[in-house]
């Protein structure tokens, strides 16, 4: 949850000096070992920042009319600056190099959605297969409505109905062997898929709300950023990260609380 420190930085925070030290750490093991969900989590932060300089006039955060000058020119100079230096980074064959390569592979897709040449086979086989998990689970609950409402429960499984998974090697997705040869896949990868699997659209319904109220509850304190995590990115499949964003949301509720009782 490294992204939030950047948050923490536009508030007034005491020890702002060590926020910087543990932020520059962060960004370090970044470039050595990033995965495509520090990159994506960090590009939602940017997002968030964004959202609240220009559209939330009273928040906790600060120094928005400096970002407001300061963040056409980051994102342009910035963005282009970052994205050169990982894919220069051994051909891009690095595992931070990788998985950026990974995220602009699965943005360049969504963005052409609908477009005559857009294909699932452009992506690259991580995002492939997290995409080919949540399509086989929505073509599943076509052909079992209910289960595709409610969802199937723990012990739930879904098929390669799509016949997507064909196309990839998906035991570099962490499935075992006897799994993919029985073709009953019981776990997917992030909280998307898990969720219609487990609890169906009204369970995912449930969570997305929760995600965006805390996203929105940001202009109240930083920590409400673990929302993301918890809500949006990592609900059922990394049980560390499930526990600190939990107590990172008990300590933002104190906040919440606190603020909104001086607005009342």
């Amino acid at each position: 949850m490294g992204a939030i420190l950047i948050l923490i930085l536009f508030t007034d925070v005491k020890y702002k000096v060590a926020y910087m030290v543990s932020l520059t750490l962060y960004i370090v093991c970044l470039v050595i070992a990033g995965r495509g969900g520090f990159f994506l989590s960090l590009l939602i932060c940017f997002l968030v920042l964004i959202y609240f300089t220009y559209f939330v006039p009273n928040s906790i955060l600060k120094y928005t009319k400096y970002l407001r000058i300061i963040f056409p020119i980051f994102i342009i100079v910035g963005g282009s600056a970052i994205v050169s230096f990982f894919l220069s980074i051994e051909g891009g064959q690095s595992l931070a190099g990788n998985k950026v390569m990974e995220l602009i592979s699965l943005l360049e897709a969504l963005f052409t959605i609908g477009s005559t040449g857009f294909t699932l086979t452009d992506i690259s086989d991580s995002p492939y297969i997290r995409v080919a998990e949540v399509l086989n689970i929505l073509d599943n609950g076509i052909r079992d409505p209910l289960g595709l409402i409610f969802g199937h429960g723990f012990g739930g499984v879904y098929t390669d109905s799509t016949g997507l998974f064909r196309n990839v090697d998906v035991s570099i997705g962490g499935f075992p062997l006897e799994i993919i040869n029985s073709g009953r896949y019981g776990t997917a990868h992030s909280f998307l898929p898990n969720t219609l699997l487990f609890n169906g659209l009204i369970g995912t319904y449930m969570l997305l709300k929760k995600g965006f109220m805390y996203l929105k509850n940001i202009k109240y304190s930083p920590l409400c950023f673990a929302g993301y995590f918890l809500f949006l990115y990592s609900f059922y499949f990394n049980t560390s990260l499930f526990l600190a964003a939990t107590f990172a949301l008990y300590a933002a509720e104190y906040d919440i609380k606190k603020y909104s009782n001086v607005n009342n």
